[in-house]
Parts: C-alpha cells; sequence; structure tokens
C-alpha cells in the first residue's frame, strides 16, 4: 500500500472524487432513462398519429415494359408518379372531372377501367364532358387514398371520387399494423436488412422506436439500399460451376432459412414453414431461397411463381380470411374504414361527391385460377364464390355515412365464364376493366355539369368553389404488384 494511502486528505479525496463520479453516473443514467422513456413515448404516438406512413407512388417519369406470363405492356407514370397523362391544373369550363383512386386494379395494365368509364360518359347524350383522371397506385391501400385525394387529387378541382375498395386492401391495413410492412416481399426485405450487417446502433433504433425511424427517413434509406443490391443480387453462377453465396442488401451471406424463418414467426407459423421447406422439390427450395435472399425480384421475371410459392409458406389463407374478414381483420376493417370516412370528408369539403366501389378478386367470382395456385399450395375455398361477407360490409358502411356504393361482385359473377381475370396474375383482363366501366356508367347518377357540386348525404347540391392546391413530387415506394388480389 502507499505510504500516503492512510493520510486523512488523500482518503478525503479519493471520497470526493468517488462521489462526483457516483452523482455524475446517477445524472447520467437518469437522463438515459428519461431520454428512452420519451422517445418511446413519441414512438407511440407518431405510430398512432400514422405521422410515419410514407405513401406509395410509381416511379416518376416511368415508361416500360411490364412483361408476364400472359401480357406484355407498356407502363408510363407522369412526373408525380401515376398513370393519369395529364398533370393538375385549371379544370376546363363544362368539364366534369372524377378523379379514381386505387390500387393495380385502378391503374390497370393496358387497358384500365377509368378510361374506358371516361369514353361511355362522353357517349352519353348531353353534351358534358368528363375527364376521369387515374391515380391508381400498385399495392397501395386506402391509407394511400387518402394522401392521393390530398396530393394530386383536389388539384384537378374532382366533382366526383370514385375509391376502388379490395378486400387485401384491409389485408393491407393489418400488415402495416402489425409489421409496419404490407407483403410479404417488403417485410423479407426488412428482416433481411436486419441480417446484412447494418450498423449496431441504426438496429437498435429501428427495433426500439419504429415509427420514429420511418419519420426520420427509413423509406429513402430502404430506397438506396434496394438500388444498391440491384447488382449484388443477381447470384451469377462462378467460374467452377459453383453457385455463389447469396448476398444480402448489405453485402453479406444471407442465411436465408434463418431469414425465412424469423418471417414465419411474425406470422406464427415458424413449426409449418420449417416443415413445408423440407418437403419442397428442388427447384421449389431454390425459388424460395431467390427470393429470400433478394436474388429473384418480382419486376425482373416474367413468372411470378417464386413470389407465390413464398407466400404459400408465410399467409396460405390471406386471400381467404381477408375476403371473409375473420376475427383477426376487425381491427384492420375499423382502420380501413376511418380512412374511408375521412376521404369522404375530404372530398365533400372540396365540393366532390364520394362513389365507392367494390372491386372482388379473381377467386371471389370464378375458380379459373384455383388449379394454378393449387398446385403451389394454397387452399381451396369454393365458398368464396358464393360468399357476400365483405360486399356487405361495405354496403353497410355506406349507407350508414351516406356514401354511394358501386357493387361490382354481382355483375362479375353474373359473367363468371368469361376470362375477366387473368388466371396467374389475377388482374382483371381488358374484358374485366370494360364490365367494370360499363356497371359503374349505368349505375351512378352522373353530374351534368360541374357548375354545381355534391354537398352532403340529403343530395344537395351548391355552386362550386375554386379550389387551388399545389402539388408536390415524391418518390417512388417499392410495391408488390403481382401480389394484389
Amino acid at each position: 500500500m502507499p505510504p500516503h494511502a492512510d493520510h486523512p486528505e488523500a482518503r478525503a479525496r479519493v471520497v470526493r472524487a468517488l462521489s462526483r463520479a457516483g452523482r455524475v453516473a446517477a445524472v447520467l443514467g437518469l437522463g438515459f432513462a428519461c431520454a428512452v422513456a420519451v422517445a418511446s413515448l413519441a414512438d407511440r404516438v407518431v405510430a398512432a398519429r400514422g405521422w410515419d406512413f410514407v405513401p406509395l407512388r410509381a416511379d416518376p417519369n416511368l415508361d416500360r415494359e411490364l412483361t408476364r406470363t400472359e401480357f406484355s405492356v407498356r407502363v408510363v407514370t407522369n412526373r408525380l408518379g401515376f398513370r393519369e397523362p395529364r398533370l393538375p391544373g385549371p379544370k376546363p369550363p363544362g368539364t366534369v372531372r372524377v378523379v379514381a383512386l386505387g390500387d393495380s386494379f385502378t391503374q390497370g395494365y393496358g387497358v384500365a377501367y377509368p378510361s374506358r368509364l371516361e369514353d361511355l360518359l362522353h357517349a352519353r347524350p348531353g353534351g358534358a364532358r368528363y375527364e376521369v383522371i387515374n391515380l391508381g397506385v400498385p399495392a397501395a391501400c386506402p391509407l394511400d387514398y387518402l394522401h392521393h385525394l390530398r396530393d394530386p387529387g383536389l388539384a384537378y378541382e374532382p366533382d366526383v371520387v370514385l375509391v376502388g375498395l379490395m378486400a387485401n386492401d384491409v389485408h393491407d391495413v393489418l400488415m402495416l399494423r402489425r409489421h409496419r410492412a404490407r407483403g410479404v416481399l417488403a417485410q423479407l426485405e426488412a428482416i433481411r436488412a436486419g441480417h446484412s450487417g447494418a450498423p449496431g446502433l441504426r438496429r437498435v433504433f429501428r427495433t426500439a422506436w419504429p415509427a420514429l425511424y420511418d419519420l426520420a427517413g427509413s423509406s429513402v434509406a430502404a430506397r438506396r439500399l434496394r438500388a444498391a443490391a440491384g447488382a449484388e443480387a443477381e447470384a451469377a453462377p462462378s467460374p467452377g460451376g459453383q453457385r455463389r453465396p447469396e448476398r444480402a442488401l448489405g453485402g453479406e451471406d444471407v442465411p436465408w432459412r434463418d431469414v425465412l424463418l424469423a418471417l414465419a414467426d411474425r406470422h406464427g407459423r415458424r413449426d409449418e414453414v420449417a416443415s413445408a421447406l423440407d418437403l419442397l422439390e428442388p427447384n421449389e427450395r431454390a425459388m424460395v431461397r431467390d427470393v429470400v435472399t433478394g436474388a429473384w425480384r418480382p419486376e425482373e421475371h416474367r413468372d411470378q411463381t417464386p413470389a407465390y410459392l413464398v407466400r404459400s409458406l408465410i399467409a396460405p389463407r390471406a386471400h381467404v380470411d381477408g375476403v371473409l374478414l375473420t376475427a383477426e381483420y376487425e381491427d384492420a376493417w375499423r382502420a380501413t374504414a376511418a380512412a374511408l370516412r375521412e376521404i369522404d370528408r375530404v372530398a365533400r369539403a372540396a365540393g366532390a361527391r364520394t362513389v365507392l366501389v367494390f372491386v372482388p378478386a379473381g377467386h371471389q367470382v370464378n375458380d379459373a385460377s384455383d388449379a394454378f395456385f393449387r398446385r403451389i399450395g394454397f387452399p381451396e375455398e369454393p365458398r368464396l364464390r358464393t360468399d357476400t361477407t365483405f360486399a356487405d360490409r361495405v354496403q353497410a358502411f355506406g349507407a350508414e355515412h351516406g356514401i354511394a356504393v358501386v357493387d361490382l361482385l354481382a355483375p362479375l359473377r353474373e359473367r363468371a365464364d368469361e376470362r375477366l381475370y387473368f388466371e396467374e396474375d389475377r388482374h382483371w383482363t381488358p374484358r374485366g376493366h370494360e364490365i367494370a366501366a360499363a356497371v359503374l356508367a349505368t349505375q351512378v347518377t352522373w353530374p351534368l355539369s360541374s357548375r354545381r357540386r355534391w354537398r352532403g348525404r340529403e343530395a344537395a347540391w351548391r355552386p362550386a368553389r375554386p379550389t387551388t392546391v399545389r402539388t408536390r413530387d415524391f418518390e417512388a415506394s417499392s410495391t408488390e404488384a403481382t401480389l394484389s388480389g
């Protein structure tokens, strides 16, 4: 022991130093605890308010060929990321403008029901001019539609707002609430990024406060990661004939089975997926591996079977339970209904009338796709072709809130022997769009002039007030267009 250690002053200095260090540590600990508590509270507030929500838009100024096994079409978008060629601007005198909100069924591939509806309305007697503005975005849901109406929809000065609604819209809301990602591929991407060597603090922040993370710009970061992944995800064979290790977005080897089982865990299906993987044929297992690692991306391939195969493992009953609105979908339906009510409120405030359009998926109309999807692993549910649960819910919602509803289920079922949907892609064929447009043209009481606008549920009209809303560009978000419906 040093000779000065027993000196009273030396001991006192040591005690004072330790005391100061303890106080500093206590203050720092208290400050850290307060910061964590505040961040957690802020995260809950941000999530509850939906401030972290980033609405989907397609790539702006897109001009490319979309090729699938059943069709090949040119897809062109404007500088705002919508298929509609007309940008917002003053409405010509005597023109009735209709804004159509929806997902890929509204955007359409090739033929789209909004453009066909415009043609049919022009052919009506009376001389009124109609413009039907297509603001459909693949993989979007009512949460997105509300944003699309506000910007740029209101800048078109609409007289009527059409809102396409499907059962998978409620499923998208459910996935966003549970997993903060809409579809299986988006959820895989998030998990894969977590395995890619992302900086530890970023991982902690994303896990502890996901809403704040999104609000701080995670969507921009994800887009950059996806762009960087393009070259990495090719997974070309090496000169020796051995496939190179699958790579993650961050460039590290992907334990693809672990990633898939982590996703299965989120859906409560770890054991089922683990068992199913062992039963897959080698070529099927290779498909799953390529989807999980990002080596396979939907926009780069004609055949979408690999994506469907992964979805059949993770969420095989989603297409059934969403239509039947089982108990797990009730909260998501309430959130969907709240978004629809707000869409109607915004439309009415701008002097426009809201019309809900129930768009059934193919498996609600006929069995044309059953053989293909049964082969992949999806269960069959023949009762979906007679069930009206979702349609009835939409009708009841419209009646309660004074919103007009056009139900396309019965008209399409009456023509179930026609080819209304692509068997594999599951979107409408040109014939499906034609029927949808014809039903809308005949079942909706269209205004004959834009000089007076819809005011409310009492079906009164009032003079229109000019509406000026500035638009702004949004960067694109990724979509899972091929998994719609």
